[in-house]
């Protein structure tokens, strides 16, 4: 499943750079948009005080990797010494990432950006392997396909321009198995010494880099499927050269987790698997259950994928399948992966974003890269090709630059994603900045905001509002909220609840925002914030007062319960 492509280099290269600076022009807007989303105050700094002074314990739940690469993007940006942080000394990673994020408020948007344009590097990088691993099998007219694909994919997009792991850990995971697919069929050192640190690295990304070791053993039989089956020594070869590459892979693993060493691993894992036995609690289309339902990632992998590129990954995949007995190493290569990956996800217990399947979104794109490539064959082939990619570049350039909330046109949209999924497949607290500015236009005497996130709103331009705060939940609370009101008091009273917050995805009480839910809001901020308006609105205050004892809010209830007083009386 060879190609060599006959395309010139000159016009081949100038049509890649384009396909990537045009992902790094829309990530790079899509970053300075949107304000932090919940996890992104910890990964930086957990990295960037593991960098400076040693420490392991913030963040111990993920491996190190992406957050030392995160947390080097902070180095010579003045930060003081972590010690001199709250947070640190107790190993609080709660209170030590917004502290430090927000220790200088006027720069934090700034020290945002640093990190979240690493993490844009390591896609770009992403995308150059895909453009080369789609050469290798299909040809250079697949490699652009595919490229395209990648940079184009709204999930790619979403996570390409955030401080978090999930894009960090992909790329990993396609490097160790691209160059594991090259080193164990050429046995050239030079590969193996590629394949093997790319496999230690891509193990300490991630829990899901686990999925790596599977598929490397995979790689190492794949020709006994082969038709006419294996060359006489080629498995034994071939596992040799796979016992190197995890050889290596644990060296370069033992000492990226240092000073902890593979105990650290250990023990990130350990901590995942005692939170998937315990449970996380998971949201979709208004029911919800501590545990992973089987059909959670399926359904969502529909909703949030473009049908455009349904059709092209959905072709590219029954392609390489079909071909798998001709040339079984690339088979595995590019479907192995997406398989165990989906398969791991589904009973992990784990289920609050499609983003866990992100690892699978380069390996697809090659196959459908394949797949166009075939297409494109004859003169109808090409014309459904290029309607392929130009609906697919409509899709994401419509939902710019709120990728996170993307959902196609058969599940109703971005507008109505929230109706379907939560957190972050939605609404990971991204949209503050969005806020700020909407509120910015209108005359406001008040601003209740309900919020899912751990942005602080006053380094972002919303710092007058009232927050209705459940107490249960501490994320996100480390910082001071200020209670003030709007510059206008003849103004509109406004109420800005998170999409998460709405539909009670992370409470037993499925009915504390139903009043709000049967309301029609006057604009949906960035798809994920709801915004109400309830100027004189006294059943609303009632709900609001009510809503807020059951939350744990005295502050909220009593204010709420007064301005229902002095909406009366003024009656």
């Amino acid at each position: 499943m060879t190609g060599q492509g006959r395309g010139r280099p000159r016009v081949v290269t100038a049509l890649a750079a384009a396909l990537v600076a045009v992902h790094a022009g829309l990530v790079l807007h899509q970053a300075s948009v949107q304000t932090p989303t919940y996890d992104e105050p910890y990964y930086p700094s957990s990295g960037w005080a593991r960098l400076v002074a040693g420490d392991t314990r913030l963040n111990a739940e993920h491996p190190p990797v992406v957050k030392l690469w995160l947390g080097a993007s902070w180095l010579g940006a003045g930060l003081p010494p972590p010690r001199d942080i709250p947070g640190f000394r107790t190993g609080d990673q709660w209170t030590f990432g917004p502290r430090t994020l927000y220790q200088d408020p006027a720069r934090a948007q700034a020290l945002l950006l640093r990190a979240r344009a690493s993490v844009l590097l390591l896609s770009v990088l992403l995308a150059v392997g895909v453009f080369l691993a789609a050469r290798r099998a299909f040809g250079e007219g697949a490699a652009l396909l595919a490229l395209a694909l990648y940079v184009l994919d709204p999930l790619v997009v979403a996570n390409a321009g955030l401080a978090t792991l999930d894009l960090g850990a992909a790329a990993a995971i396609f490097a160790a198995v691209t160059l594991s697919w090259v080193a164990l069929d050429s046995g050239k050192a030079l590969h193996l010494a590629l394949a093997a640190p790319a496999t230690g690295l891509a193990l300490g990304s991630k829990g899901t880099g686990i999925v790596t070791l599977p598929v490397l053993a995979l790689l190492a039989v794949a020709p006994a499927i082969r038709s006419g089956g294996a060359a006489p020594g080629e498995l034994r070869r071939r596992a040799l050269r796979a016992l190197a590459v995890l050889a290596g892979g644990a060296v370069v693993l033992a000492v990226v987790t240092l000073p902890e060493g593979p105990a650290g691993w250990w023990r990130a894992l350990d901590w995942q698997r005692r939170h998937a036995i315990a449970g996380h609690a998971t949201w979709a289309m208004g029911l919800q259950t501590m545990q992973c339902w089987p059909w959670f990632f399926p359904f969502a992998w529909l909703v949030k994928t473009p049908v455009a590129l349904l059709a092209a990954t959905g072709a590219g995949a029954l392609l390489v399948a079909l071909r798998v007995r001709r040339d079984p190493t690339t088979g595995v290569a590019l479907l192995a992966a997406p398989l165990v990956l989906l398969t791991v996800s589904v009973v992990s217990g784990i289920c609050n974003g499609v983003r866990q399947l992100l690892p699978a979104t380069p390996f697809l794109a090659v196959a459908a890269g394949g797949a166009l490539a075939a297409l494109g064959r004859s003169r109808p082939g090409k014309l459904a090709a290029g309607a392929i990619l130009v609906v697919l570049a409509a899709a994401l350039l419509l939902v710019h630059p709120n990728a996170i909330t993307y959902a196609n046109e058969v599940a109703g949209g971005p507008s109505g994603t929230w109706r379907l999924l939560t957190d972050s497949n939605v609404d990971w607290g991204q949209s503050v900045g969005q806020l700020a500015q909407e509120v910015r236009g209108l005359p406001v005497q008040r601003l209740w905001f309900d919020y899912f996130g751990t942005a602080w709103p006053p380094a972002h331009g919303l710092d007058r509002y009232r927050k209705v705060q459940d107490w249960r939940f501490t994320a996100g609370a480390a910082l001071p909220a200020p209670r003030r009101d709007g510059p206008d008091p003849r103004g509109r009273e406004l109420y800005a609840v998170s999409a998460t917050c709405l539909v009670d995805a992370y409470v037993r009480e499925t009915d504390l925002h139903a009043w709000l839910r049967a309301r029609q809001p006057r604009s949906w901020v960035g798809n994920s914030i709801a915004l109400f308006d309830i100027t004189g609105d006294a059943e609303a205050y009632r709900q609001m007062a009510r809503m807020a004892e059951r939350m744990g809010d005295p502050i909220t209830a009593v204010e709420a319960a007064a301005r229902v007083r002095e909406i009366e009386a003024g009656r």
